[in-house]
């Protein structure tokens, strides 16, 4: 590939339009319509989705997600240290899913390459993941193909991902990387990915459709008289039996096509019984539930049969059952379109609310709600207590906590005995206050009595089987619920499983973000005062010892620590203000490091000099310098504390294309098994800081031979810091 002559064509196209020959045929028609959408190519990022959108795309594209996990979890092994990245989009080109090499994730996101991200040609131009779904094939995009200069710097290959049963197009595998890596195995890799996922998803459909099947079989003895019809959840016919589909299609021409039942693709599954009865006259269906999901229907059709005076009353008697069983069906096809109306205002809820603590409350006020209850209690697990403790209630039209409650003291925490778990250990219990219940004990079900309440539907939430918490819910009335009502309570039980977990996960999260800014300012304390402090006590030592034998300036001594003092004070005081990330960006990083050498400098005890050759300061950008100046801080500090050095070299060269600076010290030095065994701050810091720039440390060591700092920034990494 000659990037010179691709990327003069790509000039020349940008200029006048003129049809680029010089490139492949899929790249300049790409270029062509990247044009007419009327793209910039300055253009440096794609869109990035809100998080309520992001959430709601992984949502729709679950089953896409499911599968490709298998494959995701081996690429992000396979691509750990290989500079690349795999990326799942679905069919508009939204990143889903990424994985992959750490600091190519964290790179990518400066063009919106991560969750969120829109890739289709209409966003970002020429890339391979667009014109893999404008031209429905595999594509391979490096370097100067791409339409938008900013993502010159990548090399990407892509694969459409089909569904193994219909032929649909579900979404896009990519991999990509730096441009540097260009490998023309990529493609091979994308598209192996992209079978392998292909590959699950038929094994899934495969065990589906093995469920609806045994689901039917175990519901034919209610209609040994009538054929049926078994559909998936995707409208494709798994079985049908007699001389179903001849009937269907006589009363419904163009019902059927190539195996599927057609005028459903765009309605909710729960929906379709009513579509469905609508469509083709003389059918009853059956919503088919398997782990709070709907897999399927089954579509029963009832033969015409000729009226005869010896079975005419048994024939009327027939329709009206078949009446009252499709008006039942109808009321709970109305109350499952409910309940999924109910599921969609959660995600809205989701993407709406501004804290998760608050989308728990209206996921639990929702569903009181839904079903109608008085008020609703949700009880989390504390595992080290083994009890459920409650967390908050809904009442009286509102969520409020145990405290607002004014619960009895004993009613807050309820132990999980052998009883209770074993209640728990059902989808859902309907229990009857009145009735002595073993599960439930004496006092609250005596508090709960005298408040009104007569029934409780009692809903475990789990996680991977596991009990993490209790929903139940409160009737003033006797109440008996019908399985329809069940089976709503158990589909909108997993909002508010989604609910816990996404506020645990984001207590998690704020609690790391906590623990990950406490460890670096302490890197910052460290590194920006523990060294100024270090030069201050070494001045006033000297001082102390010019004072006690009366020869040299102590006062001179004494002046030099309250000027390195005040400098010391300046830090403090820029790490208790707005952090920023050092003076180093005033000043530029050769002059930093030049006044840090000045700083550490003791006269008749410790020498320290600077060297630099020309630096070009606006190539890099302040994180890279203000890392590199704070590795020159530990690297003197550390010599100066455990070496005992007179002489410090400190050197600064730019070698295009890499950035390299250099701490040598003439001091004792260390054995390398102590260093390799060392778990100092400093030391960490150093290898932490080097890396965040994408840099190399290397020590050299060894005793009574001093030691040499050494880091080298290449500038391709700094471009994106």
């Amino acid at each position: 590939m000659d990037n010179r002559k691709i990327l003069y064509a790509r000039e020349k196209f940008v200029e006048n339009g003129t049809s680029p020959g010089a490139v492949r045929g899929l790249v300049a028609a790409s270029w062509e319509r990247s044009q007419g959408y009327q793209v910039p190519v300055e253009r440096g990022e794609t869109r990035l989705a809100a998080d309520g959108d992001l959430v709601q795309h992984r949502a729709e594209n679950a089953e896409l997600i499911l599968a490709a996990q298998p494959a995701l979890e081996q690429a992000r092994y396979l691509l750990a240290d290989a500079r690349s990245m795999i990326i799942l989009t679905d069919p508009s080109g939204f990143i889903i899913e990424t994985a992959g090499d750490a600091r190519t994730l964290e790179t990518a996101r400066v063009i919106h390459l991560e969750q969120g991200g829109s890739w289709a040609e209409t966003d970002i131009g020429t890339n391979a993941i667009g014109t893999a779904i404008a031209a429905l094939q595999p594509v391979q995009i490096h370097g100067v193909e791409h339409f938008c200069s900013e993502v010159q710097r990548w090399t990407c290959a892509a694969t459409p991902i089909w569904h193994p049963v219909n032929g649909g197009f579900l979404g896009v595998l990519d991999i990509s990387g730096s441009a540097e890596i260009f490998n023309p195995q990529s493609l091979a890799f994308a598209c192996a990915v992209g079978r392998q996922i292909e590959g699950a998803l038929a094994q899934s459909i495969k065990e589906e459709h093995e469920r609806l099947l045994r689901y039917s079989l175990e519901r034919r003895s209610n209609w040994l008289s009538e054929d049926i019809v078994v559909i998936d959840r995707s409208g494709i016919i798994v079985y049908a039996s007699g001389s179903a589909l001849h009937i269907l299609e006589r009363r419904n021409q163009g019902l059927i096509r190539n195996g599927r039942v057609l005028s459903v693709e765009n309605v909710s599954i729960v929906a379709w019984p009513a579509r469905l009865e609508q469509l083709v006259p003389g059918v009853t269906t059956e919503l088919v539930i398997d782990c709070d999901q709907a897999i399927g229907v089954i579509l029963v059709v009832h033969r015409d049969r000729r009226r005869t005076a010896a079975i005419i009353t048994a024939e009327e008697m027939r329709v009206v059952i078949a009446r009252e069983r499709e008006k039942s069906a109808r009321q709970r096809t109305i109350e499952l379109v409910k309940a999924n109306q109910v599921l969609h205002g959660c995600l809205d809820t989701l993407a709406s609310v501004p804290e998760l603590d608050e989308f728990l409350g209206q996921i639990v006020t929702v569903i009181t709600r839904q079903l109608g209850a008085v008020s609703s209690v949700l009880l989390l697990r504390d595992f080290e207590r083994n009890c459920l403790n409650i967390d908050l209630e809904f009442q009286n039209g509102r969520v409020v906590t145990p405290g607002e409650a004014s619960y009895p003291q004993i009613l807050k925490s309820i132990p999980l005995n052998e009883e209770l778990l074993k209640l728990l250990a059902q989808p859902a219990a309907v229990l009857q206050l009145h009735e002595s219940i073993a599960a439930v004990p004496d006092e609250p079900r005596t508090y709960l009595l005298g408040r009104g309440v007569r029934t409780l539907l009692v809903v475990p939430l789990n996680i991977a089987k596991q009990l993490i918490g209790v929903l139940s819910f409160r009737f003033t009335e006797q109440r008996e619920f019908r399985p329809e009502e069940i089976e709503i309570t158990r589909a909108l039980q997993s909002q508010a499983v989604l609910a816990v977990h996404v506020s645990r996960l984001a207590k998690a999260a704020k609690q790391a973000a906590v623990l990950e800014e406490r460890t670096r300012l302490a890197g910052e304390i460290h590194d920006g005062l523990a060294q100024s402090f270090t030069a201050i006590c070494m001045q006033l030592g000297v001082a102390e010892q010019e004072l006690s034998s009366k020869e040299g300036d102590p006062v001179n001594r004494i002046h030099r620590a309250i000027e390195l003092a005040n400098f010391g004070l300046a830090e403090a005081r820029r790490c208790a203000s707005d952090l920023r990330l050092s003076t180093v960006e005033e000043s530029g990083l050769g002059a930093a490091l030049q006044r840090l050498v000045e700083h550490s400098s003791v006269a008749g005890a410790l020498q320290c000099t600077f060297q630099a050759s020309y630096i070009p300061e606006n190539s890099f950008p302040p994180r890279v310098k203000h890392e590199l100046l704070r590795i020159g801080q530990e690297a003197i500090h550390n010599a100066v504390r455990h070496a005992n050095p007179t002489l410090v070299a400190v050197t600064l060269d730019w070698h295009a294309p890499n950035l390299t600076l250099q701490i040598k010290d003439n001091g004792s030095g260390i054995s390398r098994a102590r260093l390799e065994q060392s778990q100092g701050l400093g030391l960490t810091n150093m290898r932490e800081r080097a890396s965040e720039i994408g840099g190399r440390l290397e020590i050299q060591t060894a005793p009574d031979r001093g030691t040499t700092v050494i880091v080298i920034v290449p500038a391709a990494s700094t471009s994106s810091t």
